[in-house]
C-alpha cells in the first residue's frame, strides 16, 4: 500500500501534494549508534516566495513517524492550505478456510472517531462511500499482524472519506482545517503516520 500526505492551498495556488517534486540535502539518511531519532527533511518551494520544509522523524523503538510541515511564506499574498494524508490499498477478497488462519484475519480500512472503533468494509456498498467529520480520531489499513494508521492533531476536526475504485483498490483519507500563512510569516502543519506491528501500547 502507499502512504500519500501534502498541502492543498486553497484559491488554486501553488501546492506541496504529494505530486510535488521536493528537494533533499542528502541521498542517505541514517540512525547511528548512540542516536535515538533522525530526521529527513524534504523542501518544496513555488519559486515565488513560499518555502515548505516537510520532515518525518524516526526514532528509535517506534514505529510512530511524526511528520511536520514548516511553511515560510516571503510571497505578497497569505497563503492558506489543509494538511491531508491518505492511505492507499488494493482489496483481495479472502475465502475463508479452516485450513488457512489467515483468512480470517480483518484486511481493510478502519477508523477511530474518538469514541469508538469501527472497521469499514470495503464489499459494503454504505461503507464504501463512508463520510465523516469529527476530532480526536485516527484512520488506519490493517492486516493480521500490522496495521499503517494515519493520527492528526487531537483537538481540530478532520473530514474523512473512504473512497474504492473499479481495481478495487480502497483510498482512506482525511483533510484537516484550512490554516492561514499570512505574508511574511511562518506555520506550521503536524500529523503522525503509524506503520508497523499492532503493538498496543503504541
Amino acid at each position: 500500500f502507499l502512504a500519500r500526505s501534502g498541502l492543498r492551498a486553497a484559491d488554486g495556488r501553488s501546492e506541496p501534494t504529494h505530486l510535488a517534486i521536493f528537494q533533499s540535502a542528502a541521498t542517505e539518511y541514517r540512525l547511528e549508534d548512540g542516536q535515538d531519532e533522525v530526521t529527513v527533511p524534504l523542501t518544496w518551494t513555488d519559486g515565488q516566495g513560499l518555502t515548505v520544509t516537510k520532515s518525518y522523524t524516526f526514532r528509535r523503538g517506534s514505529y510512530a513517524v511524526p511528520i511536520r510541515y514548516e511553511v515560510v511564506n516571503q510571497s505578497p499574498t497569505d497563503w492558506k492550505a489543509a494538511s491531508y494524508l491518505q492511505l492507499v490499498r488494493h482489496y483481495v477478497p479472502v475465502s475463508r478456510s479452516m485450513f488457512d488462519v489467515e483468512s480470517y484475519a480483518y484486511r481493510g480500512p478502519a477508523i477511530y472517531n474518538g469514541k469508538a472503533y469501527r472497521k469499514l468494509s470495503v464489499e459494503d456498498e454504505e461503507d464504501r462511500v463512508y463520510q465523516a467529520s469529527f476530532a480526536g480520531g485516527w484512520m488506519a489499513a490493517m492486516q493480521h499482524h500490522f496495521v499503517a494508521a494515519a493520527v492528526p492533531p487531537v483537538g481540530s476536526s478532520y473530514d474523512y472519506q473512504l473512497a474504492v475504485d473499479a481495481n478495487n483498490d480502497f483510498v482512506m483519507s482525511y483533510r484537516g482545517p484550512l490554516q492561514t500563512v499570512a505574508a511574511g510569516a511562518t506555520g506550521r502543519f503536524e500529523e503522525t503516520l503509524f506503520v508497523g506491528p499492532k503493538l498496543q501500547d503504541q
